[in-house]
């Protein structure tokens, strides 16, 4: 059986210790942001002002480290076999029950952790399929990013239901080239006469322009610098989220290539 398997699972895995850690680092940084600010601009007479502004940074700096901890979470969470001709796709954190809280989380990462190993010894000593591979039928997109391959295919479940799902590929497997080729030859060759044109770059154009002119108007309504009229600053607060959500959404969608 040929497997594909991301270094860090085949060398050491420290997964159980990494993702609550990196956690308790994101939640830890965070509060020392605002504690920092609020100390530093206590006497400032901007101080309603500079607090805005730093709630927006911190937001989207949280947003970009959940997002690189999801990227190190799928990276070592992959894994691609070949059994009897049959490419199989394996992702341990799919089959992982939910907990709540972060004493939940903490368990779903040892949990995590525990099943990984299992899945190493299954494949390196027993030879055998993991229960969770999933065969992979063909595959409709394959787009290379700089540290990823945002991976969309049809796999066939446990129940012989064919389903499509997207999966982060993240670069560095042993062979890497050997197992794009593979993927490379199930990508669909049949395309359709009438190919439809892709809006995507231009509606996330849009919904960005739209967050910073929300960004603006939220600035200038702000009651510390009351050029507009204050009642606007809440409702155009909660467009401004809005527009931050969508944008956010459409750049995902888009970078895993749906």
């Amino acid at each position: 059986m040929r497997v594909w398997m991301p270094p860090k699972l085949k060398n050491k895995n420290h997964y159980a210790l990494v993702m609550p850690g990196s956690v308790m680092g994101i939640m830890i940084l965070a509060f020392l942001l605002i504690i920092s600010t609020v100390l530093i601009f206590q006497n400032s007479e901007y101080k309603p002002l500079i607090l805005l502004l730093v709630c927006i940074g911190i937001t989207i700096l949280i947003i970009w480290l959940a997002f690189m901890l999801g990227r190190y979470s799928k990276k070592n969470t992959l894994l691609f076999c070949m059994h009897q001709d049959h490419l199989y796709i394996i992702d341990a954190s799919m089959h992982i029950r939910f907990h709540r809280g972060l004493s939940g989380y903490v368990h779903m990462a040892v949990e995590t952790y525990r099943r990984l190993e299992e899945i190493k010894e299954e494949i390196e000593k027993y030879d055998e399929l993991p229960k969770e591979a999933v065969e992979i039928i063909k595959v409709d997109s394959l787009r290379e990013w700089r540290h990823h391959y945002a991976l969309v295919c049809r796999i066939k479940d446990a129940h012989e239901k064919i389903i499509r799902r997207t999966y982060l590929m993240m670069k560095g497997y042993e062979h890497e080239d050997e197992l794009r080729m593979l993927l490379e030859r199930k990508r669909t060759v049949s395309r359709t006469v009438e190919i439809k044109e892709d809006h995507s770059l231009f509606y996330i154009f849009v919904s960005m322009a739209s967050l910073f002119l929300f960004i603006i108007l939220c600035f200038f309504s702000h009651p510390s610098v009351q050029v507009l009229s204050e009642w606007l600053y809440f409702p155009l607060l909660g467009c401004a989220f809005i527009a931050l959500y969508i944008t956010l959404y459409l750049i995902v969608k888009y970078r895993r290539g749906e």
